[in-house]
């Protein structure tokens, strides 16, 4: 029995995703665990899966599923380190490029964040951190 046709048997679409049954399309260890039943159930009685196929399976699922948690893990550093790098901005002048594509420069007085969006507040704008292009000391 080919993929497709197991994936059709374990209740997956034939474009691999999962059905929708939550918020994501990632397959799961649920999912994994089910494709893995069909698949021993339609197997070749005269030719039974190899162990060592079954346990190689397991471990790329652990690895894989591992990796996606340490890929989220690393995406919220990146966005925490963001939100103190913003900090670390207030102070100072930057020069920024404006929404008509312009270079401004201002004092930045103050941060915040929407999401995984992070602002600086720049003379009462609100102005996004990936628009800033250079950083100076304020001379006073």
């Amino acid at each position: 029995m080919d993929i497709t046709a197991l994936q059709s048997a374990a209740g997956f679409n034939t474009t691999g995703n999962t059905q929708q049954t939550g918020p994501s399309n990632d397959l799961g260890m649920f999912d994994f665990l089910k494709l893995l039943t069909v698949q021993m159930s339609n197997q070749d009685p005269l030719s039974p899966m190899d162990d060592m196929d079954f346990i190689a399976q397991m471990a790329q699922f652990s690895s894989l599923q591992e990796m996606s948690r340490m890929n989220n893990q690393f995406s919220a550093l990146r966005d925490e380190q963001s939100w103190i790098s913003a900090q670390q901005f207030i102070g100072k002048e930057v020069t920024f490029v404006d929404s008509d594509g312009n270079n401004q420069k201002g004092v930045v007085n103050g941060s915040s964040r929407e999401g995984k969006d992070i602002f600086l507040r720049i003379e009462g704008n609100q102005i996004p951190i990936t628009s800033v292009h250079q950083v100076n000391l304020v001379n006073s």
